[in-house]
């Protein structure tokens, strides 16, 4: 069965012709520098936000949530190479990444002590529990929708998505739709309504509700279907008309030779 990927309908909204190229054609891109920090940051702040359970675990107080904190953060730094391949590829390159950025990751990592602190001072022993999720990673696939995908955390039947790129001023749309496709895929395995999604923002660690709306499921179907069509007819090279977003693309070179 051909499924597309909740992932790819994110992609959609940056570039359809990068869905075209690593969907239909195959192609791997070359990541660009800014990508490269970008692949490396993600690895770093997802791992830290999935061992928030370890964090207070290990925390003998509210007051020493930082500290657990930061053990985690040199814990996950140090696995790294086993983690990410890119990372193990060029260990040299990488380490000068991840010292450039160490201060704005210890600096989020002191944000998300103190949102955990305060889950700890409110909640007493039941705080681990609070943040624990009943799921991680867990991959949906739906014949009846045709997508598939994987989703960070399931809390409570509520599908949990983090997002650790620049906090935007409004949800955008890529995100919305990716937090209903997931929750639409959480509906049918479980039988049971799902209402909405959360979008956790690893760098403020700002927590986003995103309602489930008949509009916004439509709004998925319809992304799917016109990824699908994309078999038959490709998308035109910078459909979107923003050369910004081709400059920091992996595929700018084998786009425009395609």
């Amino acid at each position: 069965m051909v499924t597309v990927t909740v992932s790819s309908i994110n992609e959609y909204f940056f570039c359809p012709r990068c869905v075209y190229l690593r969907n239909f054609l195959k192609i791997q891109p070359t990541p660009t520098e800014k990508q490269r920090r970008g692949i490396i940051g993600y690895q770093i702040r997802r791992g830290l936000f999935m061992r928030q359970r370890e964090i207070i675990e290990n925390s003998h107080d509210a007051g020493g949530v930082f500290e657990s904190a930061k053990a985690e953060l040199e814990k996950i730094i140090r696995e790294l190479p086993e983690t990410c391949p890119q990372a193990a590829e060029d260990a040299k390159t990488h380490q000068t990444i991840i010292d450039e950025i160490k201060p704005a990751l210890l600096s989020e990592t002191q944000t998300l002590s103190k949102r955990l602190s305060a889950i700890m001072s409110e909640a007493g022993p039941r705080a681990a529990a609070l943040v624990s999720p009943q799921k991680t990673d867990h991959y949906v696939i739906s014949e009846t929708t045709g997508l598939s995908g994987r989703i960070d955390k399931v809390i409570n039947n509520t599908p949990h998505l983090i997002n650790t790129g620049q906090v935007p001023d409004k949800t955008d749309t890529g995100d919305k739709l990716r937090a209903c496709a997931y929750a639409m895929l959480l509906e049918e395995e479980t039988g049971r309504k799902v209402g909405h999604a959360v979008i956790e923002y690893a760098r403020t660690s700002e927590q986003r509700p995103v309602k489930i709306t008949e509009k916004l499921k439509q709004e998925v179907l319809k992304t799917r279907d016109a990824i699908l069509s994309m078999a038959g007819q490709p998308p035109e090279i910078c459909p979107h008309g923003q050369g910004s977003k081709c400059a920091e693309c992996g595929f700018e070179d084998c786009c425009y030779a395609t």
